[in-house]
């Protein structure tokens, strides 16, 4: 709409037709060319228009994200800083990318409060209002009637499946949590499960992805509910979304017993995956370095890069006390490589002394290795 002359301009779409003689084709190899009667041209040529191929540009359309299990994830997802996600193509890119190839990231020295999580969450998309406000605070009073403001520990499950859209993208950032225990987040891949239970269980994946489950929300004022299946596919039989909540599932009928069986035995199936340990990733969310206590530390190594930080993440990694460890090199024209470290109870500096002299011992076994296979080889 054209404000200044309150005018609409619409795209004039030439009528079609198939008069013969109207338009000549000559096909050069690399490259095919159209001329009309009117002496115009159009020259297309073949490595753009194979792109049209039907089946190559639906294939390019599909999303490959990448299947993952356990906390050996935190050594490929992103961990970015908020100066660079929110002032950098590059911190952008990474977060998104992580995002859409692992379904998380994490963005670092942010400041713990509701307005700077809000900058994130405009950054990443926007904020979706619900009944719960735009941004909200989590915590033990139970302002909601939602196991989420209790101090009960919650098993792995997606969030608003009474919604007619589930929660897809969430942001997270812990503004307080003193002299405490507990509170880790535990992530795991949906899509890994669904792709195992079609493997092992092809029924019960084929059942879960046509049974509408109804889930249903309850307050004063409030009565959500909403039905559809737990693995949900697109077009192309692909997983577009997991609905798994058994918090939120509301009483329901079944056409028969059978049917009711073959429910309860998909869904135990399809938890296994999400609920083994050794498929989980559990993080616990801070507020910030200075105040997170001993457990959560990052470090700057100055004069370092990728050498130092890859092997001694290899090491420190290996450590059971140890929840994540990972290291990033901001910018390749400054000399600096930022560690970070997050432990179950040991204070961080501990372990990275001790990956630092571990590391140092597997440094000089190599060379003691090395020097005699030297020795030995010249001996001959």
């Amino acid at each position: 709409m054209n404000s200044s002359h309150n005018t609409l301009l619409l795209l004039e779409i030439k009528n079609v037709t198939h008069a013969n003689g109207t338009v000549s084709v000559q096909f050069g190899g690399q490259s095919i060319e159209f001329e009309r009667d009117d002496d115009h041209k159009s020259i297309y040529k073949s490595d753009f228009l194979i792109q049209f191929d039907y089946k190559t540009w639906k294939n390019k359309l599909r999303r490959k994200p990448v299947l993952w299990y356990g906390k050996k994830v935190a050594e490929n997802i992103a961990r970015i800083s908020c100066n660079d996600f929110l002032n950098t193509k590059d911190g952008a890119s990474a977060v998104f990318k992580s995002i859409l190839d692992y379904g998380v990231a994490l963005i670092e020295n942010v400041d713990a409060t509701v307005e700077a999580t809000e900058d994130i969450c405009k950054a990443l998309g926007g904020v979706q209002h619900t009944m719960f406000g735009g941004m909200w605070l989590v915590h033990t009073k139970f302002d909601h009637a939602d196991t989420a403001y209790t101090n009960i520990p919650l098993a792995t499950h997606t969030d608003n499946t009474y919604f007619t859209e589930a929660a897809g993208l969430q942001i997270f950032q812990g503004l307080e949590h003193t002299n405490g225990s507990g509170g880790e987040t535990i992530l795991v891949d949906g899509f890994y499960g669904a792709q195992r239970l079609k493997e092992e269980y092809p029924e019960d994946y084929e059942f879960l992805t046509t049974f509408e489950v109804d889930a249903e929300y309850l307050e004063d004022g409030h009565h959500h509910r909403y039905s559809a299946p737990v693995i949900i596919l697109n077009e192309n039989k692909d997983v577009k979304q997991i609905r798994f909540n058994v918090y939120d599932r509301t009483p329901m009928a079944f056409a028969s017993r059978k049917q009711c069986r073959a429910y309860y035995r998909a869904l135990k199936h399809l938890s296994k995956y999400y609920e083994n340990p050794s498929n989980q990733w559990k993080i616990k969310l801070t507020p910030g370095d200075e105040e997170s206590g001993l457990t959560c530390r990052t470090y700057v190594f100055q004069d370092e890069s990728h050498t130092l930080g890859n092997a001694l993440k290899c090491i420190i990694n290996r450590y059971d006390d140890v929840d994540f460890c990972g290291y990033t090199v901001p910018h390749p024209a400054e000399s600096k490589m930022h560690f970070r470290i997050q432990t179950k109870e040991t204070p961080a500096l501990e372990v990275l002394k001790r990956g630092l002299k571990d590391l140092q011992k597997v440094c000089d076994h190599t060379i003691d290795l090395f020097e005699k296979e030297v020795k030995e080889f010249n001996k001959t």
